[in-house]
């Protein structure tokens, strides 16, 4: 059984009463409720069968004070809750077979309290979380597979035993802008998706202490980004995308041998700032320079004949290399200098 909550129809004193009769809560598997509702935590609490929930308040955001569920069915799978009070969530025993996780602009200055056990949830995604001051142990989340935080802007530590995951496959750390350091990478084997971007701050990023063969994307943008000084080239050795900045030593200091996909837009780059280098990246496919503010391009590219390369919105540019006619793609649109 599927209950929609779309709108205030149904007051809230009728819909309690509608809710408190044990069979009608045996039925109901999902909830989607797209409006606000004070009592919604105590509706949630009675339905013991509860598989999927969504609930979304239509940009109601005086609910700080407003109680979350007491109890949570242990069938849930999917839970997304927006604007969830400042109690910690999961307070009293959490569903053990919770796969999907996910809260936006929420109260919470911690997820939960202490250590917790949820040995199915594959999804952590928490958006514009603007009181939440850090992540908890990751210890007991063995089969997470994707964590996501965006927009949290008091965010001030990632649980260090991020670092030593070993089923996580996608990390997405964006606009985070007090967040100082990302852990220590001693495992991640698996993951193939590493996204650390507008942190305004500068952040250190991560020691690598393993391989990690299956990482084909990084995204490394929009912060005074450094690599550490240990030897990561040789673990980021089958990167497909890069999104870099700054670009101090990047073709020398990672070993791309895998690169399909660099994106260097926008980030003002001048004339000797870009790596002399490209023609090492033998697979690399495309090539993006973007809204950038040199005014020639001095590194050879004529092998990589599959390549797209896109120079669209550089205003400085003035000339293209003869050799240039080799790529397979190129796009020069609003090039105001262009002779």
């Amino acid at each position: 059984m599927l209950l929609i909550i779309k709108s205030r129809t149904l007051r809230e004193t009728k819909l309690l009463r509608h809710m408190d009769h044990e069979n009608e809560n045996h039925k109901i598997e999902a909830v989607n409720c797209s409006d606000h509702l004070l009592c919604f935590g105590k509706i949630i609490s009675n339905m013991k069968k509860l598989r999927w929930l969504s609930y979304e308040s239509r940009g109601i955001n005086n609910m700080k004070d407003v109680e979350g569920p007491n109890f949570l069915s242990n069938e849930l799978r999917y839970f997304y809750w927006q604007w969830y009070s400042a109690s910690p969530f999961l307070d009293g025993i959490p569903p053990m077979t919770l796969v999907v996780l996910k809260m936006s602009e929420s109260w919470q200055k911690e997820l939960w309290n202490g250590y917790k056990h949820l040995p199915h949830l594959k999804v952590l995604e928490l958006e514009f979380m603007g009181n939440l001051l850090g992540i908890p142990d990751f210890g007991g989340l063995p089969c997470l597979k994707k964590l996501k935080l965006l927009c949290c802007s008091h965010l001030e530590e990632i649980h260090p035993s991020l670092g030593n995951h070993r089923s996580l496959e996608n990390i997405s750390v964006s606009t985070c802008s007090v967040l100082r350091v990302f852990p220590k990478i001693v495992r991640m084997e698996k993951l193939n998706n590493l996204e650390i971007s507008d942190c305004n701050n500068y952040i250190e990023l991560p020691e690598i202490q393993t391989k990690m063969g299956r990482l084909v994307n990084l995204t490394l943008e929009g912060s005074e980004n450094e690599f550490p000084d240990s030897p990561i080239g040789e673990c980021y050795t089958h990167l497909e995308t890069v999104f870099y900045r700054p670009l101090k030593d990047i073709v020398q200091k990672l070993n791309f041998r895998s690169l399909r996909k660099l994106n260097l837009g926008g980030w003002g780059l001048k004339d000797g700032e870009i790596p002399s280098d490209f023609g090492e990246l033998s697979n690399l496919e495309e090539l993006d320079l973007s809204r950038n503010d040199f005014s020639h391009l001095d590194f050879s590219i004529c092998h990589l004949t599959q390549l797209r390369l896109c120079l669209s919105n550089c205003k400085r540019l003035v000339e293209l290399p003869e050799l240039l006619s080799s790529v397979a793609i190129l796009i020069v649109d609003f090039c105001d200098s262009l002779t």
